[in-house]
């Protein structure tokens, strides 16, 4: 079925793909629609470092939305992602999450 009017979105075209003209457009059949409405999730649960998640739970971030579930793997794994949400929908914490888990873990095997 067709995705919710406010889905999140992650993508991963190609540069020229996502911008033409000076608009921002996608290719339908590169783009993902995340709009999973699980509860519950915790940080833990979809693979943050423990680190980071007490340090998120510190500062009040203790369940992931949908944006931020959605867009955590296909951040690890080094896909380009564009995320659309309104203001103040948890964007920017979306792509930070995967960034310091990355950061943490680089800092663990360098130790080792």
């Amino acid at each position: 079925g067709a995705p919710a009017s406010e889905a999140e979105a992650y993508e991963h075209a190609e540069f020229d793909d996502i911008f033409h003209d000076g608009e921002v457009r996608v290719k339908p059949e590169r783009m993902i629609f995340v709009n999973d409405g699980a509860q519950g999730t915790t940080f833990a649960d979809i693979g943050v470092d423990p680190a980071l998640c007490s340090a998120l739970h510190e500062c009040g971030f203790d369940e992931p939305i949908s944006i931020q579930r959605g867009a955590f793997e296909p951040i690890l794994k080094g896909i380009d992602v564009v995320m659309a949400s309104q203001t103040g929908s948890g964007k920017t914490l979306a792509y930070l999450v995967p960034l310091l888990h990355d950061l943490l873990a680089a800092g663990t095997r360098q130790r080792k």
